[in-house]
């Protein structure tokens, strides 16, 4: 009997150890996306900041830099944070939303929409979790329409049963007509996908994404549309379960 126990109590320690090791494996793992992330992010905004450079038009350059300080500052302070809040999350997307704007002479036009009464300081999420989609959908979506139509990205945000819903829609090409453009996915939005895939393996949770080409919209004839769900987190990333 004392061999039984023995064999099995070391049994038991040895799985321990396994599975400590998996996660601290996912969650180096986790780590390293979020800073190859970061790096991308950075080299579109300095791009954009080189254009008005370039271009002599030192007001907005200036309007420029400040605006990047101001997002630089968010992004180095939010990298220090497995979680943030959605209140946080919305600033820093406005500031990168509002640089490349000016970098694309008001291309395009975007609003954030709460449809119902979300509060973002109760849900939490990864860090730059939302930013690589839009950048998509100005990217791959508003930049290849012709260039007298003027782009639109509309951020839906709603609380449905306990989970956070965003939407992110665009009226550009379509997502079925970029498949079939055989363009490659952008650098961050594949980041993006791991890093998800990688939270969802780590802390058991369930954080989805759906893309699909906008279909019955009222106004946009084409256009792509993201859809994340997540479930309510807290500051660690795990699921909090609502009884």
């Amino acid at each position: 009997m004392t061999f039984v126990f023995a064999h099995f109590f070391v049994k038991l320690r040895i799985e321990k150890k396994q599975t400590l090791l998996e996660n601290q494996m996912l969650s180096y793992r986790v780590h390293a996306l979020s800073n190859q992330i970061n790096p991308h992010f950075i080299f579109n905004i300095l791009n954009s900041i080189q254009y008005n450079v370039n271009q002599h038009d030192y007001l907005t350059a200036n309007k420029f830099i400040n605006s990047f300080s101001k997002l630089l500052r968010m992004i180095l302070d939010n990298s220090q944070h497995q979680m943030i809040s959605l209140l946080v999350e919305i600033e820093s997307l406005k500031l990168y939303l509002d640089l490349e704007q000016m970098r694309l002479k008001n291309r395009f036009t975007y609003k954030i929409i709460k449809k119902t009464d979300v509060d973002p300081l109760k849900f939490m999420l990864p860090p730059l979790l939302l930013q690589p989609f839009v950048e998509n959908s100005i990217w791959h979506g508003i930049m290849n329409m012709e260039e007298e139509q003027m782009g639109v990205i509309e951020i839906l945000l709603t609380e449905y049963q306990h989970f956070l819903v965003c939407e992110i829609i665009d009226n550009g090409i379509g997502y079925q007509k970029l498949q079939s453009s055989n363009k490659q996915i952008s650098h961050g939005l594949y980041i993006t996908q791991k890093r998800i895939d990688t939270y969802n393996q780590l802390y058991k949770t369930n954080i989805k994404v759906e893309i699909s080409n906008l279909e019955n919209h009222a106004i946009f004839k084409s256009g792509t549309i993201v859809k994340l769900i997540l479930p309510k987190m807290d500051k660690f990333g795990k699921t909090i379960i609502n009884k």
